[in-house]
């Protein structure tokens, strides 16, 4: 698995976790052009991908596809 994971899916169907995976990547743009081809694609599967987002395994960060921000920190949880 590599330091940048991609989840996508749909706002009305999501699988959740892990089933919402796509892809892994080396680097943050590479996860970023893959996420944003998921949408673009529309489909993956039986579902439409309405959002994507990018996960920084090493530091907690996350990026959102759709207002294209990074939370540049782990939410607590």
């Amino acid at each position: 698995m590599k330091r940048f994971m991609v989840f996508a899916g749909s706002h009305y169907y999501p699988s959740g976790g892990m089933h919402d995976f796509a892809s892994s990547h080396d680097t943050r743009d590479e996860a970023r052009a893959a996420a944003k081809k998921a949408v673009a694609a529309g489909e993956t599967g039986i579902h439409f991908n309405d959002w994507a987002h990018v996960y920084d395994s090493e530091t907690g960060a996350w990026w959102d596809e759709e207002s294209e921000d990074w939370t540049e920190e782990a939410e607590e949880v």
